[in-house]
């Protein structure tokens, strides 16, 4: 498992690294916070195969490589440098903030039982992922461009009330990568 973690980790780091004006900005965010981006879960529950250490960068190579295949099948048009950037950093708000992480281990026997191997950090002020993600980025100096801020903001669809406004008008990247989210997700709980 741990060869796992270091190979998928070698991997979102490489393609990072060469997102064009912004490497320098990200590899700086990478050394930051790569050691918890590394091994942070990409979700609490066990039903998804990415709720392990390490589960969050599987999670988001597993989405850049459907929203690739996506872009190429369709023929849709994408910035390469952004849809990278979106789908590899569209939940490293899940590493929490500079100082506590968002999950943490699921003190409740009844909920660990039922599958919540972690919780929720009370220690973190609340705030959803996309958010925090975003807030992350830019607390770090990276900037993005107003079609990846929606990208990742709406990441979940459009069917929730603070993603509404966008409903019908999402650009091509934000579809691209709700579209490879979910995919990627029914492939994490098949497992």
């Amino acid at each position: 498992m741990q060869e796992k973690i270091i190979s998928n980790f070698e991997i979102f780091q490489k393609v990072l690294t060469k997102t064009g004006t912004r490497s320098e900005t990200i590899d700086t965010f990478i050394n930051k916070f790569g050691e918890r981006i590394a091994i942070c879960p990409s979700h609490n529950l066990t039903k998804r195969s990415t709720s392990a250490p390490g589960g969050l960068v599987e999670h988001a190579l597993n989405t850049f490589k459907i929203a690739r295949k996506l872009v190429e099948t369709a023929g849709v048009a994408t910035n390469p440098e952004s849809l990278a950037i979106v789908c590899l950093l569209h939940e490293v708000g899940k590493v929490g903030d500079n100082d506590n992480d968002y999950f943490v281990a699921q003190d409740s026997s009844w909920h660990r039982e039922r599958g919540q191997v972690y919780t929720y950090n009370p220690a973190l002020p609340k705030m959803t992922h996309p958010h925090r993600t975003l807030f992350l980025l830019q607390e770090n100096g990276i900037i993005l461009s107003m079609d990846e801020w929606i990208a990742i903001s709406t990441q979940h669809g459009t069917a929730s009330e603070e993603n509404r406004f966008y409903a019908g008008c999402e650009n091509n990247l934000a579809v691209i990568l709700q579209s490879a989210i979910r995919m990627a997700v029914m492939k994490e709980e098949d497992n």
